[in-house]
């Protein structure tokens, strides 16, 4: 029993393996970043760096 998604017309069950690989690369990817940001002592400079490093994933989405 499959239930797509209209929107998308994907499946509740790859809707939801999207997200758990987009939460496990966020946080990945987000390790470092906050590493470099204490290391350095520029976190807040780093934070917006990190964000949009993180959402080119979802710029791409789809192309």
């Amino acid at each position: 029993m499959t239930k797509k998604l209209i929107e998308f017309g994907i499946t509740t069950m790859q809707a939801a393996q999207i997200m758990s690989v987009y939460s496990i690369a966020s946080a990945v990817g987000q390790l470092p970043i906050s590493l470099w940001g204490d290391y350095s002592g520029r976190s807040r400079d780093l934070l917006a760096a990190g964000l949009v490093l993180l959402s080119l994933a979802l710029l791409g989405w789809g192309w």
